[in-house]
């Protein structure tokens, strides 16, 4: 699980390892910026050590056959595809 801070984690299983670097937020991101970082539409995933922080992941990730991300399948307990973001809900607008 990433630490408790106040940054964000991209994770994308079609980049490598040293690729997935945190992101730092100034405000939180709009719907819109939430959409271009997982490529589509976007599912919240609440994560189950409950301490905050929740996954944006691709909604129809299945049905466009994104290939699985094992560090997000691991983080969320269940299967994830395609881009994840690990974030605090109040990164989000």
């Amino acid at each position: 699980m990433p630490p408790k801070n106040d940054r964000l984690y991209l994770t994308d299983p079609c980049l490598p390892c040293e690729a997935r670097s945190p992101l730092d937020p100034e405000e939180g991101y709009s719907l819109a910026e939430l959409q271009a970082m997982v490529g589509g539409y976007v599912e919240v995933v609440q994560l189950p050590n409950d301490d905050g922080l929740i996954m944006i992941v691709n909604e129809e990730g299945r049905l466009k056959g994104l290939p699985e991300n094992w560090a997000a399948s691991g983080i969320a307990g269940r299967r994830i595809v395609g881009p994840a973001l690990v974030c605090r809900s109040e990164h989000v607008k």
